[in-house]
């Protein structure tokens, strides 16, 4: 299958299962990986183990990028305690105990192939996080700290991921040199990242305007800057992975403050696009190639494979259950107002379960590549391949299940967050109060007939946002009333504007109004 057909089967296969597995109790990357495995059996596909390391340059970079943009930045601050943690203290046991005990289990695995595998499976997917959090009541502070774990623990776990590569491939290792090179990196690529964010918000700033072409040049800009912070740091020869995380974080901030929201909404419809695409293109191409891994896993039974598995399963959740207990046991011992805590089991069991592995530890595993420096094959690859696939398959299926029956108990600690209906009761003081300052009523009669009906509707919606009673506030009605008639006129612009371009209308033709904007 050429790579044109393959790209356009795969989007295909992700669209049409992202429609229609949403009614099915199933994690969606087990349908993805799943279809792609059936697909494979019709479809000649080629190997694809050479383009593995383009495949990670293609899809962690955006992945990253849009994770740490989105992230909340100011209560990540707040958590950083736990959520360093559990990326970084998490992280490192992780690697150091599936490392040496997967070379334990497996001798004919190189040490540093199999460190490159525990480094894969010590990052937890952000997406398949979000999706099992969005389905739970949970405080928001056990929100922030799986969000942000999420998001630096990739990091860390990716520059890992990089270091025990570049020893497979030239078979020397030194703790020191290590050590020293992971600073140097790390540092460099926050720093350069920063600075590429800088650069390319400067650059949109500069060529925004009022032309409607302005809002999609500057989509596409966003769509190049995790792309162009990756370059810039592995030119520089630092952690490009790690540029990536710090302009998706500093271009969050900055785009928040200074962009216009008709630019960041387009932005974020073209990313959610692409972000769906990724991640399910990762798992389908991932069982389009498996019956191949398994061809090349030689000298292993079946069983003896999907027992490897579960073992690796089983330390994954395990080594997250004990670590997460130690946490909440140093974090009670240190509560203070901040409330740091995880109180109880119930909330202990659903950071355990969100530790799910995704599409950037199979993308990681999938780049490691086929030979060493000395031009041999690197040997124990695709067992790797297969030992990730499976682990991340088994995550995704036993935490879908296990988060179903779970039950969650209190919040976290005393820290107390703004809700969606304080956000929306600041938002409609600040108009009110701008309403009722603003000279702009004074110049004339009209204006100020105008500056009077909007200040009795978010009087309105104020009222019904502080009432204790919903169901018996005369301001509800009032409201739902005019949600009605906006939808009604709002209605009647759109089917005038049909009607203006059913008769070839050469004025509406030529620019034709948006109702929405209206």
């Amino acid at each position: 299958m050429k790579y044109f057909e393959l790209a356009f089967v795969v989007v295909c296969v992700v669209a049409i299962l992202q429609a229609l597995g949403r009614r099915l109790p199933v994690p969606m990357a087990l349908l993805q990986l799943a279809c792609g495995v059936a697909l494979s059996s019709v479809a000649s596909l080629d190997d694809l183990r050479e383009q593995s390391a383009l495949l990670f340059v293609m899809l962690v970079p955006p992945l990253l990028y849009i994770e740490a943009w989105q992230v909340p930045k100011r209560e990540l601050l707040r958590s950083i305690g736990p959520v360093l943690g559990l990326a970084v203290g998490l992280v490192a046991v992780t690697i150091a105990v599936l490392g040496f005990g997967v070379h334990a289990l497996l001798p004919e695995m190189p040490l540093a192939v199999a460190f490159a595998l525990a480094a894969a499976l010590a990052s937890t997917d952000t997406v398949a996080v979000s999706n099992f959090v969005d389905r739970m009541p949970l405080p928001p502070q056990l929100r922030v700290l799986l969000s942000g774990e999420s998001l630096l623990n990739d990091s860390v776990a990716l520059v890992a991921f990089k270091l025990a590569v570049a020893a497979a491939l030239t078979a020397r290792f030194s703790a020191a040199e290590a050590s020293l090179s992971l600073l140097t990196v790390s540092a460099g690529g926050l720093a350069s990242g920063t600075a590429v964010a800088l650069v390319a918000h400067a650059l949109r700033r500069t060529l925004m305007n009022d032309a409607p072409e302005s809002v999609r040049i500057d989509t596409i800009l966003s769509l190049l800057i995790p792309y162009a912070a990756f370059l810039v740091g592995d030119k520089l020869g630092v952690s490009g992975v790690l540029a990536v995380v710090a302009a998706g974080l500093c271009g969050g901030v900055l785009d928040h403050r200074h962009l216009r929201a008709t630019t960041r909404l387009n932005g974020l419809a073209m990313w959610s696009m692409v972000t769906l695409v990724l991640n399910g293109a990762v798992f389908v191409m991932l069982g389009l190639e498996m019956p191949q891994v398994l061809q090349r896993v030689e000298g292993y039974s079946r069983w003896h494979l999907l027992g490897y598995v579960a073992l690796l399963t089983l330390a994954v959740f395990a080594l997250r259950m004990a670590w997460t207990l130690l946490l909440a046991w140093w974090s009670r011992r240190r509560q203070s107002e901040a409330g740091e805590g995880l109180p109880n089991l119930g909330l202990v069991m659903v950071a355990v379960l969100c530790g799910v592995r995704g599409s950037l530890a199979l993308s990681a595993t999938l780049s490691i590549p086929l030979l060493t420096a000395a031009g041999a094959e690197l040997p124990g690859r695709d067992l790797a391949v297969f030992l990730a696939a499976g682990t991340i398959a088994a995550t995704l299926l036993l935490s879908g299940v296990a988060t179903a029956f779970l039950k969650v108990g209190p919040a976290i600690g005393a820290r107390k967050f703004m809700t969606a209906q304080g956000v929306h009761l600041a938002i409609a003081k600040a108009a009110l109060s701008v309403i009722e300052s603003d000279p702009a009523a004074a110049v004339s009669w009209t204006a100020s007939e105008w500056a009077s009906t909007w200040k009795r509707l978010y009087q309105s919606r104020v009222a019904a946002m502080q009432s204790p009673s919903p169901q018996g506030c005369p301001h509800h009605r009032d409201l739902a009333a005019q949600l009605r008639l906006s939808m009604n006129v709002l209605s009647a612009q759109r089917h005038g504007a049909r009607e203006a371009r059913s008769h070839r209308c050469c004025a509406c033709d030529a620019q034709a109004p948006d109702p929405s904007s209206m």
